[in-house]
């Protein structure tokens, strides 16, 4: 039982570590996002800014 949980383990560790490698290369087209403090301040501390979404890259 033991040995056979360990290798679905590994199946999928390979598998998310697949995904985060694929992943990675949007890394350069992120963008810092630092606001004006008196803005942060008036919102309370949260801004709501649309994000572009993008699908788990495949192969």
């Amino acid at each position: 039982m033991t040995t056979q949980a360990g290798k679905i383990a590994e199946v999928m560790f390979e598998s998310v570590l697949d995904t985060y490698e694929d992943q990675t290369m949007l890394v350069d087209k992120t963008q810092v996002f630092t606001p004006e403090s008196g803005t942060m301040q008036n919102a309370g501390n949260v801004i709501w800014r649309p994000v572009e979404q993008h699908a788990p890259i495949s192969k």
